[in-house]
């Protein structure tokens, strides 16, 4: 497969190994994740301070600090409504400047989601829609990040994910089996912290150190493409609505 026949690119960053630990000393993070899923204040839990707000933010945000030995960047993008029909390509393009924020590229985008919600159809064709604005590899540099760590209670994350839906097991498949929990509630326990790190380390060494880096002019026309679909569909329910008022009559 010629890569010339993709709009997307990879940064091919050199990766920096501290010689002691033989870890990341740099790690760029991007949360992506539906509303009132927890993606501020994971944010805040990764950097261990306060720097992102809990409320709805409209804009994304980037944040960095010093976070056991390494220079960890986060960014915190807007979240999307749960209902597809419900998503704006303002939203999307807004998005979509997180991602410039880091020039250089991203080495994991955690897809943010509670412990506490069903992960069902209706999530996954949203969560999939915004992700088809990015080429196919976005996969792999992608991993599910659960909230709500305390949620789990006696279960295993992995009976957990077996019980849920269908759908759940759907996204952990195309994230090759890569998730992690985290507790906000627990800010203090740097551990669930730095096993999430380790974790984004093996993504990073399985992509042979490249970042994911889209390229910004080939994804606005994406952009325009999906909103034009959007607009057809809404025009053709709309009027199969007005045809089914007329025949009621």
């Amino acid at each position: 497969m010629q890569h010339d026949i993709f709009p997307f690119h990879f940064a091919l960053t050199a990766v920096f190994f501290s010689v002691s630990s033989n870890k990341l000393q740099e790690l760029r993070i991007i949360l992506l994740g539906q509303k009132t899923v927890g993606k501020s204040a994971t944010g805040n839990t990764l950097l261990h301070k306060e720097v992102f707000a809990s409320s709805q933010n409209e804009q994304c945000q980037m944040q960095d600090g010093e976070v056991s030995g390494r220079r960890v960047t986060v960014i915190d993008t807007p979240g999307w409504w749960q209902d597809s029909s419900c998503c704006t390509d303002e939203i999307d393009k807004e998005i979509a400047r997180g991602f410039s924020l880091s020039p250089a590229g991203v080495h994991v985008i955690l897809l943010v989601i509670p412990l506490d919600l069903t992960f069902r159809d209706s999530q996954r064709v949203t969560l999939e829609d915004h992700m088809n604005l990015f080429h196919a590899t976005v996969w792999k540099h992608a991993m599910v990040l659960f909230t709500y760590g305390d949620k789990l209670a006696d279960k295993s994350l992995e009976e957990h994910i077996e019980r849920e839906h269908s759908a759940l097991r759907w996204l952990i498949e195309k994230c090759e089996n890569r998730y992690h929990a985290i507790n906000n509630m627990k800010k203090m326990d740097m551990n669930q912290v730095t096993e999430l790190f380790e974790k984004i380390e093996e993504i990073v060494a399985g992509n042979s150190g490249k970042l994911f880096c889209p390229n910004m002019n080939e994804m606005h026309l994406r952009f325009e493409e999906m909103f034009k679909r959007k607009q057809l569909k809404h025009w053709i329910s709309g009027s199969c609505r007005a045809k089914l008022s007329i025949w009621s009559k």
